[in-house]
């Protein structure tokens, strides 16, 4: 969880394999607060959207560190499949189910610190 925390910035947004080149990402910050101590596997995160929205809430890594968990205080649970991560660059992916919600199956996050 250590190499995760921290704050990262959205880059680049891939929706549906397509560069997202229409939205205004400079908003969006994901902050990740490290495990106190470091043996807890959740700790607090704090975000604001690409609309300046904010919400808070409990972060994890999950399956073998293959899953970012966030769960925000309005206790809905986002599951990030982590493509890759780095100290510079984290790839955040989550497939959604468009047979029961409609817009995008795929959507992609590219950060880095900031």
């Amino acid at each position: 969880m250590c190499i995760a925390a921290g704050g990262w910035k959205l880059t680049e947004v891939y929706i549906d394999g397509e560069k997202d080149i229409a939205s205004d990402l400079s908003q969006y910050r994901l902050t990740l607060t490290s495990p106190s101590p470091a043996t807890d596997t959740t700790s607090s995160f704090s975000r604001i959207q690409v609309s300046g929205k904010t919400d808070s809430g409990n972060w994890s890594i999950k399956n073998n560190n293959t899953i970012l968990q966030l769960i925000p205080s309005d206790a809905s649970k986002e599951e990030w499949i982590i493509e890759s991560l780095t100290p510079r660059k984290l790839v955040l992916i989550i497939h959604r189910d468009t047979s029961i919600k409609e817009g995008p199956s795929t959507i992609e996050f590219v950060l880095e610190p900031y």
